[in-house]
């Protein structure tokens, strides 16, 4: 069976390291900011703060999310305040 790929090095470097920084240290990103729209499941501003690197990787970054972090640490502001208040 073919090995399966890593695709978080389809992610950009600083997006992956803030990604494992906020999981990590439960620190709050900037509201407003990309990595904020991400956690919190808006669309809408994640492709509008999103530069195009990013923009080209939202699918292995929202990947990513759902493989490697726990579901009680982003999908919603409510998920995100609790997971950074612990």
């Amino acid at each position: 069976m073919p090995e399966k790929p890593d695709y978080s090095l389809r992610i950009p470097v600083g997006v992956k390291s803030s990604l494992d920084h906020y999981f990590g240290y439960h620190d709050m990103p900037n509201k407003g900011s990309f990595m904020y729209a991400i956690l919190t499941n808006n669309l809408h501003n994640s492709i509008f703060q999103a530069d195009d690197r990013s923009m080209e990787s939202l699918k292995w970054i929202v990947y990513y999310l759902w493989t490697a972090f726990p579901k009680e640490a982003w999908g919603s502001v409510e998920a995100v305040d609790k997971w950074c208040k612990k």
